[in-house]
């Protein structure tokens, strides 16, 4: 009995070799899933823009906050993915402008900004999603422009970005926003241990129990299952891409064909200089008989 591709790309993802940074065709770090790669510039162009607009309201508006900015789950991973956007912006920038061969896919490599990249992306697509369900859920939520921007708006960019763009998820990648998840809690229980007051009351470390537990179930259930969430987004969408053949899967498709084919010259050629000296030299060996 044949196994069906997608069963084969599923056991795929559980090797060990998932956990690590390096991915085959590294193009599709710097390209939208369904555009030519070009297209993918205004892409990250306009939310750099629009990270830096915010970014500066937000420094405005929370001056008198001082170090107390720093405390809050939503700030940390607000910034988290402000540098996501503005890492991708220069990641895109820089590949398409002096590494044409990955933005062509001729490249099979990793480099490390695109892993750095990679890193940002993760922690970025589950904790946004985390943040958006327990605010709404666990704590009292405002409607204002801040709030939302912080607590909805992060988790719209997130899906956007998860339909758009051709950047891979890998299944065995849900480690990175637990540790980020993970340090969080970390500090949270310092900055209790420290004698300030709970941070949100679902962390309230004076009563152990119920933190602990709420905590244990966010980071170890709450955050993988985020992930998961993001992992099946992105293989519905390079599903719905390869059957409907769009652009950009097959401009990929090319980069591939072209490296099979640099390979295969550059085979045919070392073989070819692999033989001109027995040529030359059963030439040599055969005209003195010929005289």
């Amino acid at each position: 009995m044949k196994d069906c591709g997608g069963c084969k790309e599923l056991r795929e993802e559980f090797r060990a070799k998932r956990f690590g940074l390096h991915h085959e065709n590294p193009s599709l770090f710097v390209k939208s899933q369904w555009f030519r790669p070009k297209f993918y510039i205004f892409w990250v162009v306009f939310w750099m823009l629009f990270y830096t607009v915010m970014l500066c309201l937000d420094i405005h508006y929370n001056l008198g906050l001082d170090g107390e900015y720093f405390i809050y789950l939503t700030n940390w991973s607000y910034l988290i993915q402000a540098a996501h956007v503005f890492i991708d912006f220069g990641v895109t920038v820089f590949t398409h402008t002096k590494r044409k061969d990955i933005r062509d896919g001729l490249a099979t490599g990793t480099e490390w900004y695109m892993k750095v990249a990679w890193i940002f992306f993760n922690i970025n697509n589950a904790i946004s999603l985390m943040v958006t369900i327990i605010y709404y859920a666990l704590l009292e939520p405002k409607f204002s422009h801040g709030s939302i921007n912080k607590h909805l708006l992060n988790t719209i960019y997130t899906l956007l970005s998860l339909v758009f763009c051709a950047k891979p998820i890998q299944l065995l990648h849900f480690y990175q926003p637990m540790i980020y998840g993970f340090f969080y809690l970390l500090f949270s229980i310092i900055y209790h241990a420290l004698g300030y007051a709970p941070i949100y009351s679902v962390l309230d470390w004076s009563k152990t129990g119920t933190a602990a537990t709420l905590s244990c179930l966010s980071l170890f259930i709450g955050i993988p299952l985020m992930h998961l969430v993001c992992f099946s987004i992105h293989t519905l969408r390079v599903y719905v891409s390869t059957n409907t053949g769009c652009s950009a899967q097959k401009e990929s498709d090319n980069g591939q064909v072209k490296r099979e084919i640099t390979a295969g010259d550059v085979h045919l050629q070392e073989t070819a200089r692999s033989k001109q000296p027995s040529m030359i030299y059963t030439s040599n060996a055969v005209s003195p008989g010929s005289q």
